[in-house]
């Protein structure tokens, strides 16, 4: 049984605990007495990634710590602009992409087309990247499934 010690005193969704070995170094008492609780898996889940959070739980014999396993997001992906403006042209609407670009301010006297222009990426983290893919399903008449398709064929080189 491993036995754990918060950190900084954070005893719910912590991120890291001092743990023990597996081995019986000391007794429950001795552990307990210097502020160690038995460690619970609550799960294991095998994943490449994965991350493992850590709460006390209080029961009967005076607490324990469960550890969860978390999956962390997948990292936001980056689009290759050439990449993007090809996709768009397999699917047929680059004459219309480019009409919106020019037709749409992001700012007095900047155009969307300028702003796209002057991007070193984009990145679907970017509130702006996700407002401009709303206007531009609207505007296009595609779907979230035409529009993944496009985006998916668009993701720069060593950004997943």
């Amino acid at each position: 049984m491993r036995y754990g010690k918060f950190i900084d005193g954070n005893t719910t969704d912590a991120t890291d605990v001092i743990a023990t070995s597996d081995g019986v170094e000391f007794t429950d008492s001795v552990l307990r007495e210097a502020g160690f609780y038995p460690i619970v898996e609550v799960d294991e889940i095998d994943a490449p990634s994965r991350e493992f959070r850590y709460t006390l739980v209080d029961d009967e014999h005076g607490g324990h710590i469960e550890q969860r396993t978390v999956i962390p997001p997948p990292p936001p992906r980056v689009f290759s602009k050439l990449k993007l403006k090809g996709a768009i042209a397999t699917a047929g609407l680059l004459p219309a992409f480019k009409e919106l670009l020019a037709g749409m301010e992001v700012a007095p006297g900047y155009t969307a087309q300028e702003a796209f222009d002057d991007a070193v990426n984009l990145s679907e983290a970017h509130p702006r990247f996700v407002e401009a893919v709303d206007i531009a399903k609207q505007v296009l008449a595609v779907t979230d499934e035409q529009v993944e398709e496009i985006l998916a064929a668009s993701v720069a080189e060593g950004s997943t």
